[in-house]
């Protein structure tokens, strides 16, 4: 998994007009930009590839998690 630190040092360096993105899955079968918005949240894996988020009252285990949103 990836963590801010991660995704910082991975656009270092890039230009700042580029688009930014979001494939729909790993197969790349859609895309779609980013929204502006950001969600911090709680993040529950269910596998190794994905999980839900929940609301922080929600008891169980849990990561802190920044969720990007695609557009569309």
């Amino acid at each position: 998994m990836m963590n801010v630190k991660g995704l910082r040092k991975l656009l270092e360096g890039l230009p700042e007009e580029h688009l930014v993105i979001l494939a729909k899955d790993g197969e790349g079968n859609n895309f779609s930009p980013l929204s502006p918005g950001i969600l911090i949240t709680e993040y529950v894996p269910e596998s190794t590839w994905s999980g839900t988020i929940r609301d922080t009252d929600e008891p169980g285990f849990k990561q802190n998690a920044v969720v990007l949103w695609p557009i569309n």
